[in-house]
């Protein structure tokens, strides 16, 4: 466990470092995903110092609407949710790319009592020391307890700490990120964890006008094309790749049928790119991509079936005025859903 002191004070700011952060899991990513067909490299991977600077870059574009969507809704509805989930509530965050998001959130908590505890779950270091390090000075009362870990890994050791009633905030829409089967079995997973007194407050992108969508995804400045092709880098710099950024197009385009963003690097020619960390050369065909990420849009009626295939009850949900993102406050059901039965072992 890595300890840091707040700069203002001596309150707690724990950084536990989980045991999957490391590069030869990385390694082996990147090798399973660059034999695949289609090509893959996993979107965790963006996020280096570079790729979440990155990142923070593109939540201030105006093409890229989801966070002022959400940031709206949170401001009107802060306060409701702090008073729906109750004193003594410890907020874990799954991300924490959502620092004023994660603020209002707490300040509201904090009119209500005096300290708070925040536990953000997130596979980039540089992201949780420089938000937390923000919020340390911007909440007094606030303690921070992070995992540096994939999100079940540091849930699994959350919960298996007993920890006071908790609200599981995952915002952004990073559920989106995740596959429609690989999502639902994550709220299951999740709905086995939760104990009855706890929440979730789930944030995600709706269905709505596919230039609308395309176009918060091909941001005018390049920033989304270099936050792509910041894998690539990544590559280069910790498994001694040889990737030549230019000789690669960021591709992101709205499937409406499959009612998600695919987001691609497009090799401009055919070619071999050498790893000295896997040893090996990986063929790249003119015009072969690399998927990198998926976003998934959500319609009203998904939502539900969603909620109630993963055990999840809507206690509240709010949408911002133009009706493009939606913030849902969810208890755990009696019935826990489909794919938990599923789980379970037969008697």
């Amino acid at each position: 466990m890595i300890t840091t002191a707040s700069p203002i004070s001596d309150r707690a700011f724990q950084v536990r470092v989980g045991p999957t952060i490391d590069k030869h899991v990385l390694a082996a990513d990147v090798e399973a995903g660059l034999s695949s067909t289609p090509k893959r490299l996993p979107c965790a991977y963006f996020y280096d110092t570079r790729g979440t600077q990155l990142f923070q870059q593109i939540t201030r574009r105006p093409e890229y609407y989801l966070p002022r969507a959400e940031m709206e809704i949170l401001t009107e509805h802060a306060d409701d949710i702090a008073a729906a989930v109750g004193r003594g509530t410890v907020v874990l965050e799954l991300g924490c790319g959502a620092g004023p998001k994660s603020k209002l959130l707490l300040e509201s908590l904090m009119r209500r009592q005096k300290t708070a505890v925040y536990c953000p779950i997130d596979v980039s270091e540089s992201a949780i020391r420089q938000n937390g390090a923000a919020l340390m000075r911007e909440l007094p009362g606030l303690s921070i307890e992070a995992e540096l870990a994939e999100y079940d890994d540091g849930l699994d050791r959350f919960f298996s700490q007993e920890p006071a009633p908790t609200l599981v905030a995952f915002l952004g829409s990073s559920l989106g990120n995740m596959h429609r089967e690989e999502a639902l079995g994550f709220l299951a997973r999740l709905r086995r964890r939760a104990r009855p007194f706890d929440m979730f407050l789930l944030g995600l992108d709706l269905e709505k006008e596919p230039e609308v969508i395309n176009a918060a995804y091909n941001d005018a400045a390049g920033l989304t094309a270099q936050f792509n092709k910041n894998i690539l880098r990544r590559i280069n710099k910790e498994l001694g790749g040889e990737f030549d950024e230019d000789a690669f197009d960021h591709v992101a385009r709205y499937n409406e049928s499959k009612g998600r963003v695919e987001m691609h690097l497009k090799s401009r020619a055919a070619g071999f790119v050498r790893i000295e960390g896997l040893d090996r050369y990986v063929e790249f065909r003119a015009g072969e991509t690399i998927w990198t990420e998926s976003c998934y849009k959500y319609s009203r009626r998904k939502i539900t079936e969603m909620c109630a295939l993963t055990g999840w009850t809507p206690l509240h949900h709010w949408e911002d005025g133009r009706g493009w993102f939606t913030a849902l406050l969810l208890a755990p059901a009696p019935d826990r859903g489909l794919f938990n039965r599923r789980a379970e072992p037969s008697i």
